[in-house]
């Protein structure tokens, strides 16, 4: 039996840190981290041989045994399961992070392609200098104007300042994103969409940059950065107009804003560009899945699938005690604010149902100062209400798995 290989799917060597050398597929926007055993059964049915063939080619010429079982089960799971074969459709799901919700489309991927002139802003020389002011800048604003004082100006602003600082900070979220797009154009590869969403309880912007995996590891940090260096370019434009010419103190907030949003972004323990900068790092492709395997083969005495070199370990177990703490404390406060948001929200429902909030009562500044105050509260119950939903469908299906059994 000879297998065809769809013309547009491809395979290349992945960069990473596993002692065993690794290699990424991509078809249809997808990509999946194969061992060389896939990439070698690749060749062979890509070149036209047989599947009878394939174990005698790979005894003789690479000195690897594998059974027809074996064979058989790796051309299902692999090649079949997800559509790569002529013939064959896509049987599994597209991997999402489950932390992501409510997504939609700002920005479709033609119109990030047409941003592709500003990649020059990646250039050594460029990125060096650029990248060196954009992390002074925010050293600068954050002793200056990051303080008391400029957060308690911040929460007395005014309903049309308040509509200002927001706009500004969708446009500069957008500006975050196509840099990261920018980074991925100018490694030789084209970005998807550029959408927005909610990431756990934060509402988000993010970047579709799937094909950043086949890039080097240098270069997929430089477009974990792009989005950083990019907004960090537009913040010091902004300031050194409003400095010179506008003196309004609305760009002030803005910039503030902003300046926090992007500290925020190298939290190394939620997917954010922290997360991502530290893992194209250290050469791994979901710290996640790697500290949990390198956790349960230390429990249960059993032999990771992922062989990393000595010293990238001791980092990742520094990680894994980081991510603990992180996570109890994540959880405890999470909880917390859980059950007060769903207090609160309960109160408020029942005072509606009261009739305690008559028509006369609802004007737009009573709906904004409502929204600004409790947006929060709402969000973190509906989340909660997610949250339990996917957790009662995955409880369920393992019972129903079990049943089958």
């Amino acid at each position: 039996m000879v297998l065809t290989i769809k013309p547009d799917v491809t395979i290349q060597e992945f960069d990473s840190s596993d002692a065993a050398f690794s290699y990424i597929i991509g078809y249809n926007e997808r990509h999946w981290k194969v061992n060389r055993i896939v990439y070698l059964i690749f060749g062979y049915i890509r070149n036209g041989s047989g599947v009878d063939s394939i174990p005698e080619k790979l005894e003789q010429e690479n000195n690897i045994v594998i059974s027809d079982e074996k064979l058989q089960f790796i051309i299902n799971e692999v090649f079949v399961k997800n559509g790569l074969l002529v013939g064959t459709e896509v049987q599994t799901e597209k991997r999402k992070d489950k932390g992501m919700w409510l997504r939609i489309t700002v920005l479709p991927q033609k119109a990030v392609e047409k941003f592709a002139f500003m990649k020059a802003m990646f250039a050594k020389r460029i990125f060096a200098v650029c990248g060196i002011a954009t992390a002074l800048f925010i050293l600068f604003f954050n002793f200056r104007y990051i303080n008391d004082r400029s957060m308690t100006a911040l929460t007395h602003a005014q309903l049309n300042e308040w509509v200002q600082v927001l706009l500004f900070m969708m446009i500069s979220s957008i500006v975050h994103e196509l840099g990261h797009a920018s980074a991925l154009m100018y490694g030789g590869e084209s970005p998807g969409r550029v959408g927005a969403g909610f990431y756990m309880i934060m509402p988000v912007f993010f970047a579709d940059v799937h094909n950043g995996w086949k890039l080097p590891r240098g270069k997929r940090v430089v477009v974990d950065l792009g989005g950083v260096y990019f907004q960090g370019m537009f913040l010091i434009l902004c300031w050194a107009v409003n400095e010179l010419f506008l003196h309004t103190v609305v760009i002030e907030y803005c910039v503030v804003f902003s300046c926090i949003q992007m500290i925020g972004n190298f939290n190394p323990f939620l997917k954010m560009d922290g997360y991502w900068i530290l893992s194209d790092s250290l050469g791994i492709s979901n710290l996640y899945d790697t500290i949990w395997d390198i956790t349960a083969g230390k429990l249960f005495r059993r032999t990771p699938s992922h062989q990393i070199p000595f010293r990238i370990a001791l980092i990742l177990y520094v990680y894994i005690a980081l991510v603990l703490v992180f996570i109890t404390h994540y959880s405890v406060n999470y909880f917390r604010l859980a059950a007060v948001s769903a207090k609160t929200a309960w109160g408020h429902l029942c005072i509606l149902a009261e009739g305690g909030i008559s028509a006369s009562d609802i004007t737009a500044q009573s709906v904004f100062n409502y929204v600004s105050e409790y947006f929060t509260v709402w969000l973190v119950c509906i989340f909660t209400v997610i949250l339990s939903f996917r957790l009662i469908r995955i409880a369920f299906n393992k019972l129903r798995c079990k049943g089958a059994v």
